[in-house]
């Protein structure tokens, strides 16, 4: 029987793709490193092979001075990072 959890989180990183991400193998074991860069972010997504996964949004604009560098940032299981990423942070 095939995983419900790989099986959802293939549908969640075709559908980033869709959005823009690009994503390529990052380490060993199956971990992916994803990308998008728009005019105003710059969001980074890391899914590690053991379900582990963060997600990071910076502006790409210049510092601002008192601003924190990340906008927004997300750490949890590799569902729960790309949901957030997919269903909060705008394109």
């Amino acid at each position: 029987m095939a995983d419900p959890h790989a099986a959802a989180l293939e549908r969640l990183i075709d559908l980033a793709t869709q959005h823009g991400f690009s994503f390529s193998p990052a380490g060993e074991r199956g971990s992916l490193r994803g990308e998008r860069v728009s005019p105003r972010w710059r969001d980074v997504v890391f899914l590690g092979a053991s379900g582990h996964a963060n997600a990071a949004r910076a502006s790409t604009g210049p510092p601002v001075p008192g601003e924190p560098l990340l906008a927004e940032s997300v750490t949890g299981t590799a569902l729960t990072v790309m949901n957030t990423v997919l269903d909060t942070w705008p394109t």
